[in-house]
């Protein structure tokens, strides 16, 4: 039977109603990609030494399952609310999807702290293998309390805190994916100042002179190695003997070379204490067949992306912020 002119009307009433259906979905969709989050929440817990230790979360405002994001800074005193740590990859709408942020705070410094003159709870408790059961500390406290965390870790850490990320990767077994920043990691912190700062080649006119400045800074280390103190500085007042200990002969070559977990090792090129041992890192890691790490060398870059314009830097610390939420980005180029 004919539909005729009401059977016409009908239809077009069911496709008006579709119409308006498919209209409400697409705007719930978009309203669902705009995520309210709780900042600056932090919480104190104790260490198996009883030292207070101090973290900060950032999360949505809902229920949803969502992979928590480690942030690790580098070395000094300096407060998070002025060596710019707050605003480093905070969670907002410009992400791929929600996350939380997670940042441990060094044990010693407050917020505001200018880095000037660090207190001796700071320079009792900061060395990378404390900062590493400190991370590991915060960690299993959230894995216990955390309700809505999905068990994924997203680790981020730059200078100290690429070497601290590096192995915290290696020894947190759910690690989902991993951002190393200006740590080397292919030769020793030891072994680039001998070739780089302290007794270069080129400084001298035979290899006799070269061997005496080696001599030198070698038995410097020896000093370091036994007495690695927290009351006694090198380089720094925030830098103690007991950080270098732990600063200066490690090789992080031989935990990635074991590493599983997708790996982002970023350096800048210009980054005369670092870039050497990037380089070393990466031979090393094609030589041992690893498929796990990307390496971006990005041109132009000091030793943090703050030397490059304010478009550059959010370029570059979105990048690595979105490699770490898809593992699908490529390296940013840089204009």
């Amino acid at each position: 039977m004919p539909l005729g002119r009401s059977g016409d009307g009908n239809m077009r009433l069911i496709i008006y109603f579709i119409t308006v259906v498919l209209l409400i979905a697409c705007e719930n969709n978009a309203s669902d990609k705009t995520v309210s989050y709780f900042y600056d929440n932090v919480s104190k817990i104790q260490t198996v030494d009883e030292v207070s230790l101090s973290y900060r979360l950032d999360y949505p405002d809902n229920s949803q399952q969502i992979p928590l994001m480690l942030v690790i800074d580098g070395s000094t005193c300096r407060g998070l609310g002025t060596n710019g740590m707050l605003s480093l990859l905070k969670p907002d709408n410009s992400s791929p999807h929600p996350y939380a942020r997670l940042i441990v705070e060094k044990v010693g410094v407050e917020l505001n702290d200018d880095g000037e003159n660090c207190s001796d709870l700071f320079l009792q408790n900061y060395s990378i293998e404390d900062r590493v059961i400190q991370h590991l500390r915060a960690l299993q406290h959230l894995r216990k309390n955390l309700s809505w965390w999905n068990g994924e870790l997203l680790i981020w850490g730059w200078s100290d805190g690429g070497d601290i990320a590096a192995q915290l990767t290696a020894y947190y077994p759910d690690t989902k994916r991993a951002v190393l920043g200006a740590m080397g990691g292919g030769i020793t912190m030891g072994e680039s100042f001998r070739d780089v700062d302290f007794c270069p080649r080129e400084n001298f006119e035979t290899g006799e002179e070269r061997t005496i400045c080696i001599n030198k800074l070698e038995k410097h280390y020896d000093h370091i190695r036994r007495n690695p103190r927290w009351d006694e500085t090198w380089l720094g007042e925030d830098n103690t003997l007991k950080v270098w200990e732990t600063r200066l002969f490690s090789r992080l070559s031989h935990l990635l070379k074991d590493n599983n977990t997708p790996t982002l090792i970023v350096h800048g090129d210009q980054d005369k204490g670092q870039i050497n041992g990037a380089r070393e890192l990466r031979e090393v890691l094609e030589a041992a067949e690893n498929t796990a790490f990307t390496y971006w060398e990005i041109e132009g870059m000091g030793h943090s992306p703050r030397n490059l314009t304010s478009e550059q830097n959010t370029l570059i610390y979105n990048s690595m912020r979105d490699w770490l939420l898809t593992g699908k980005l490529s390296k940013p180029v840089l204009e």
